[in-house]
């Protein structure tokens, strides 16, 4: 038998070569997944009770409104998935609770003192589109609108 070598290379050099190649591809998901951990972490992160600053307080204004976003989208979701009736001239209450235990979201808590918020959306149909409004209460947050004795819960 001939050497394979004549014109190329033997498997100990194929060997090594797949070894550097995954040393490389463990290294590069070791990079993406502490990438992406910490990106989330940083999105998500808790501001300081005792930092006063205009940057955490920015930091959990943006934390309250992507909640409202969150809400109004996910009560949209819950009104296709479990409202039956007709929704033409009524307005519908959905409260933030209805939303957690249909697992559509999960429960939302205040970033500065980790405490559970509380709220409502209103439903509404204009000109044959729906309209969400989200109103949401947290310790250190409540949105313009909301009402603390709003009793119509309809789902």
């Amino acid at each position: 038998m001939q050497p394979i070598k004549k014109n190329g290379f033997g498997v100990t050099a194929m060997v090594i070569y797949i070894c550097i190649l995954l040393a490389f591809l463990l290294i590069t998901s070791i990079n993406i997944y502490v990438y992406y951990n910490q990106k989330e972490n940083a999105h998500r992160s808790v501001p300081s009770e005792n930092t006063g600053s205009e940057e955490s307080v920015n930091e959990a204004q943006q934390i309250y409104t992507d909640y409202e976003k969150e809400m109004k989208s996910r009560t949209i979701t819950y009104i296709y998935i479990y409202y039956e009736k007709d929704l033409n001239n009524t307005k519908i209450k959905v409260p933030l609770s209805k939303l957690i235990e249909s697992d559509l979201l999960q429960i939302l808590k205040d970033p500065v003192d980790q405490k559970a918020c509380t709220g409502y959306t209103i439903i509404s149909v204009e000109n044959k589109k729906i309209i969400s409004n989200p109103y949401l209460k947290c310790s250190n947050y409540v949105s313009k609108g909301y009402e603390e004795n709003e009793t119509n819960e309809n789902d």
